[in-house]
């Protein structure tokens, strides 16, 4: 069961990511080691 709870944290962090983000960014996504400059922001 952890297992089940562990995606289902990851995929909640990526619908986060993916909400606070820009619909372009998603092609190049970093992994969240790196740090996050916010270059194409409208």
């Amino acid at each position: 069961m952890p297992a089940l709870l562990r995606s289902l944290l990851l995929l909640t962090l990526l619908a986060m990511a993916a909400c606070t983000s820009s619909p372009g960014d998603l092609q190049d996504y970093r992994p969240l080691g790196e740090p996050q400059t916010p270059h194409r922001l409208t």
